[in-house]
């Protein structure tokens, strides 16, 4: 089950509840609105009363469906960011036709960050120490030194009971 951000599980029952509540204010809105329709054309008087529940009920409602909105479109951005990460990786390891014209690699921000991590530290480091300056997991500081090495961006070396990991075209500052 995955987390999100603010720790509770999703496992897609709060994308369901969200939706629901967004329908139910759709419903609500047709059928208020079809009764103070219907009322007028019948020649019935509405009265201020009548027409602030009318504006109360309207209100709340068109509160709900925004804020379900909103909660359904901010879902559905992570899913396409996600999706566009992966194409993004696809791309960038397919082997280039010429090693003159390969392209930067297109990093990620966790990438990024232990790039800038390792050439901060001379362009060489163990991974252990990866772990603790970068605050990622273990997991996490090892599958990005994978996508970082298919990338050509670095080189692992095993060095006792955890890896030496080298930045290929770090030039240090002697």
């Amino acid at each position: 089950m995955k987390k999100e951000g603010n720790g509770q599980p999703d496992n897609g029952s709060a994308m369901l509840l969200f939706a629901v509540f967004f329908i139910f204010a759709v419903v609500s809105i047709a059928i208020s609105s079809s009764i103070v329709i219907s009322s007028i054309g019948l020649g019935l008087r509405i009265g201020v009363i009548e027409a602030a529940f009318y504006i109360i009920v309207i209100s709340s409602d068109i509160l709900i469906m925004t804020y379900s909105a909103m909660k359904m479109i901010n879902s559905y951005r992570n899913v396409m960011r996600l999706f566009a990460e992966i194409s993004t990786a696809n791309g960038v390891t397919r082997a280039p036709s010429s090693v003159a014209a390969r392209p930067e690699p297109v990093l990620s921000r966790s990438e990024e960050l232990v790039v800038g991590i390792i050439s901060g530290n001379g362009g060489k480091m163990f991974q252990n120490a990866l772990v603790l300056d970068s605050g990622l997991s273990p997991a996490t500081v090892t599958r990005v030194l994978t996508s970082l090495e298919e990338k050509g961006v670095i080189e692992r070396t095993r060095h006792g009971m955890t890896n030496a990991v080298t930045l290929k075209n770090h030039h240090s500052r002697s």
